[in-house]
């Protein structure tokens, strides 16, 4: 048998709050479509049994009818594939659920908002799920079920495997101890095994910059009647963030080759650069943007740099006028405490670039 598992892949979400720019939020909300379909491609390349998703297919406040259709119709292309949803907090099936009144294809399984099992008799395994109808969870709402250990089972479940939360905290340990053959995990974006048959597949695309890392989906096959998952990338992208100290570079060529060198990044990838440390007056860092941006699918350059002044030199040059007295007042404690420092080098930033003094 092979399963695919995924979550959290959040169809038609507004990506507003991804500290991307407007175009870029947009595109990438049309590339988790296009790795949605891709997904579905790697289901037929694959010949899985069975597509499990356990959670947050869709963002349903940003969503339409004509969305949950959209994915309806990928479905119908997968015919002799198993397709199990399970809901989550961002699309729970509630009384408003735009799931209600889809015609789904014979091979869609959507739990209902009860723990429930599903019976696969051609594959050998019985499938027990359950949908979120609401927001939030407190605690597990229904029974954990103990499944009949003669079988093969999975359990699908959007929750949160920490001891305290909104999203349907779960104790690992008991679900490690009840049984179940794989346990199909959705909610939490980050992609890991919490035990070694328990799995968060994470996010089938990263949705901002706390996403790092590698994404994509867990690949499930049964080996001398054991369920073995392993992680497969399949993202389009990354999304990185990066510090870089550029002291000491005064080459704008230098100072680009250091950002490719230190980020790691390719022309797909989503990229964050703070750079740090202290640079010469005179270098713009204005340009970085415009310049580098076409290496990366999208770049956002982030200037945490501190001019290397020559204090002596502008003091001494600024002695009768508000710099040179500026200098004057903070260059001793400046010397030895950071936030004097800091305070200096910004007020010399502020006024050289009024024109206050000679630079």
């Amino acid at each position: 048998m092979k399963i695919i598992h995924t979550a959290d892949i959040h169809l038609c979400m507004d990506m507003r709050h991804s500290s991307l720019s407007p175009e870029a939020s947009e595109e990438h909300r049309k590339q988790i479509w296009r790795t949605f379909s891709s997904l579905i491609g790697e289901v037929k390349e694959q010949e899985a049994d069975m597509l499990i998703i356990a959670g947050d297919l869709f963002e349903t406040r940003c969503a339409r009818s004509s969305d949950i259709k959209r994915a309806a119709d990928f479905f119908r292309e997968i015919p002799d594939t198993r397709v199990l949803i399970s809901c989550g907090n961002h699309d729970p099936l509630s009384r408003t659920s735009l799931y209600e009144g889809i015609d789904f294809p014979d091979n869609v399984t959507i739990f209902p908002a009860e723990m429930s099992r599903m019976e696969f008799p051609d594959l050998g395994v019985n499938v027990y799920g359950f949908s979120w109808d609401r927001e939030r969870y407190d605690s597990i709402p229904f029974d954990v079920p103990e499944p009949d250990r003669s079988e093969k089972n999975i359990l699908v479940l959007h929750c949160d495997v920490t001891r305290r939360s909104e999203y349907m905290p779960v104790n690992v340990k008991m679900l490690a101890g009840i049984g179940f053959d794989y346990v199909a995990l959705g909610h939490i974006h980050k992609p890991g095994a919490v035990r070694e048959n328990i799995c968060y597949p994470g996010s089938l695309e990263p949705l901002d910059f706390s996403e790092d890392g590698d994404h994509g989906y867990i690949l499930v096959e049964e080996e001398d009647g054991k369920f073995i998952p392993r992680f497969v990338p399949f993202a389009s992208t990354r999304f990185i963030s990066s510090e870089v100290d550029i002291t000491g570079i005064t080459d704008h060529s230098a100072l680009k080759e250091k950002i490719r060198t230190s980020v790691g990044a390719g022309p797909g990838d989503h990229v964050r650069v703070k750079l740090t440390g202290t640079r010469d007056p005179s270098m713009d860092l204005s340009f970085l943007k415009d310049e580098m941006e076409g290496d990366y699918r999208y770049l956002c350059v982030v200037d945490g740099t501190r001019a290397d002044y020559d204090l002596i030199r502008l003091y001494r040059d600024n002695s009768d006028n508000i710099i040179g007295r500026f200098i004057l007042a903070l260059m001793n404690d400046a010397a030895t405490d950071e936030k004097a420092r800091t305070a200096l080098y910004c007020g010399l930033d502020a006024l050289l670039e009024s024109g206050g003094g000679k630079k």
